[in-house]
């Protein structure tokens, strides 16, 4: 989060942030070398090879990505994808003079992610509504020297509190995220189980528990404190997670696909996977086609 604390202390000395694209990508990842910071969310697919000069980097999905472009940022991988990105000009600032010599490439694990989509849709519709924002990605050298300030105080902060708001949520989702080197044996063993068991049915708080002769309401508590969600919620996520790979590669039934990633009940499935993506199993399938079409 030091990063982003950064980011947002000098963006904050500025009369309006110099955001010169926010949007959607859908294929490839491939920046040139321009002095911008990226922020980026992979909502589908991901990357396993991400060049910046001498430095390779993972983009996975389900991860946001708080990334300098100064060496740019290629990956040999072409592939439809679905993110949100936004790039903020730091040409002018001296603060991240630094980035010229090293790039910088920090990972957050997305938790929230229909909260972070809001967060990076608002911040773009109101830099399309001012004509604030490059329309084309990659951003153009052109449009970054024939950029305008908007010279209304309202613009001005439209734009900076949807660019906070985003921040905002970056740096509490990196604040969330699991510290392995600090997770307490019992909860490290728990999610190791559930990584590699959560397809089975009967795992419960109760059973996680005798894994580490704890009883249920002392390892519910320990696992909460460590992981900012109950044990179940986690689980629960993984499953969902897992689900979402089975959707995009598999033409398994949505039935099938239930009990395989350990759900008894369709229709209980069915329920969680909208609160978890937004959309019905059935709708999340019926996209992807439309998109490979």
């Amino acid at each position: 989060c030091a990063f982003i604390e950064k980011l947002a202390q000098w963006a904050a000395s500025q009369a309006v942030v110099p955001v010169v694209f926010a949007g959607r990508g859908s294929y490839g990842f491939g920046n040139r070398p321009a002095p911008l910071i990226e922020i980026c969310y992979l909502q589908e697919g991901g990357f396993d090879r991400v060049r910046m000069g001498k430095k390779t980097v993972a983009l996975p999905c389900n991860h946001a990505a708080i990334q300098s472009v100064h060496h740019g940022n290629i990956s040999p991988e072409q592939k439809r994808i679905s993110s949100w990105c936004v790039f903020i000009d730091v040409s002018a600032a001296p603060q991240f003079a630094s980035l010229h010599r090293a790039p910088v490439f920090h990972l957050v694990e997305v938790r929230r992610g229909g909260e972070l989509v809001q967060a990076f849709s608002k911040l773009s519709v109101r830099c399309r509504r001012l004509g604030w924002t490059s329309p084309t990605y990659p951003v153009s050298e052109s449009f970054m020297q024939s950029r305008r300030d908007p010279a209304d105080i309202i613009d001005r902060l439209s734009i900076n509190a949807a660019f906070f708001e985003l921040l905002c949520l970056l740096c509490s989702e990196a604040d969330s995220g699991i510290r392995p080197q600090t997770m307490p044996e019992a909860v490290r063993k728990a999610i190791e189980y559930i990584d590699l068991h959560y397809c089975q049915s009967d795992t419960t708080i109760a059973k996680l528990a005798r894994m580490s002769h704890l009883s249920a309401d002392h390892f519910a508590r320990l696992f909460r404190s460590s992981v900012n969600e109950s044990p179940l919620q986690y689980l629960r996520r993984v499953r969902l997670g897992r689900s979402k790979e089975l959707l995009r590669n598999h033409d398994m039934s949505i039935q099938s696909i239930c009990w395989n990633v350990g759900f008894r009940d369709p229709f209980h499935f069915s329920k969680a996977f909208h609160e978890f993506a937004g959309m019905s199993p059935t709708e999340y399938r019926r996209t992807l086609s439309a998109k490979n079409d």
